[in-house]
């Protein structure tokens, strides 16, 4: 147990760096962005990061489910998350035509703990 314990707190943690980096990374890609409606931005940029929160509070359970018995709430977190994790990263992955990337690879690994965490 204390292994998958330690698989879940690391796919917590990973999922909430990769949160941070995609909100820093996506929040300069936005502001880089020209559109025609100038008064825009904003909202594509807090549309943006509702994602972000998404994923942070992802890390977050995934982190906390470490410290739950191995009941149906430590089972649940993990099967919805590897699910919230794994899209995008195969989505990643596809558009990048596999070529590595921080965003793929590091979701996949945050998958992969998450199930062996589970």
């Amino acid at each position: 147990m204390i292994g998958s314990n330690f698989a879940l707190q690391a796919a917590g943690i990973l999922a909430i760096l990769i949160a941070l980096y995609h909100g820093v990374v996506g929040d300069r890609l936005v502001q880089a962005i020209q559109m025609a409606p100038a008064g825009q931005k904003p909202l594509m940029r807090g549309s943006f990061h509702i994602g972000t929160m998404g994923w942070l509070a992802g890390g977050v359970l995934l982190f906390v489910a470490s410290f739950l018995e191995g009941g149906l709430a430590r089972q649940a977190i993990v099967i919805v998350y590897a699910f919230v994790y794994g899209v995008p990263a195969i989505g990643n992955a596809v558009i990048n035509r596999g070529k590595p990337n921080v965003g793929w690879i590091g979701l996949g690994i945050v998958v992969v703990l998450a199930l062996i965490g589970r």
